[in-house]
């Protein structure tokens, strides 16, 4: 099974990521998550950076375990790092909403909602949206925002299309 070879070593990093999100969700088995934060390591530690990422949600959430920000911003700066669209998204919130030891940086959040965009990452195009929307660090430019929404809505941000349709 997955689950045996990623515990001897044998399973690849995207293996064991999706066991951990296994776990996480209760896909074809209880919820436990201690062993998704364990199959979140694993994947992380064998450079499958939305592993990382993950990794990362979990501190960022409190989800059975006590809420750590600053390990979660470390986790989620390893993702971007390493090419994690979905970390550098999650980057760009805590430099947007001044967490995980970040002062808070509209250009910074830009920044990164911009790599994860750029990285196909749905949340962050639709979260770059809200920047240009809301005139966050840059001009408030609804042409501009529009052309960010279709990849929230098209890679299953479900807030993109919301966005997308109160904008209009």
């Amino acid at each position: 099974s997955h689950v045996a070879g990623c515990d001897e070593g044998a399973g690849t990093g995207r293996d064991c990521n999706e066991i951990g999100i296994d776990y996480e969700i209760g896909r074809g088995t209880s919820v436990d998550l201690v062993s998704a934060r364990k199959y979140y390591r694993i994947a992380c530690d064998k450079k499958t950076m939305v592993g990382c990422a993950n990794l990362g949600s979990i501190y960022d959430d409190g989800k059975g375990v006590a809420q750590d920000r600053k390990a979660a911003d470390d986790l989620y700066q390893q993702a971007c790092d390493g090419g994690s669209a979905r970390g550098c998204n999650n980057l760009g919130l805590h430099h947007l909403y001044a967490q995980g030891g970040h002062p808070q940086s509209n250009a910074k959040a830009i920044a990164y909602f911009t790599k994860g965009c750029n990285g196909s990452d749905a949340y962050a195009c639709t979260n770059l949206g809200y920047m240009y929307w809301r005139g966050l660090g840059v001009p408030k430019d609804l042409v501009t925002l529009v052309s960010f929404y279709p990849t929230g809505y098209r890679d299953g941000a479900g807030t993109g299309c919301y966005d997308l349709g109160v904008k209009y």
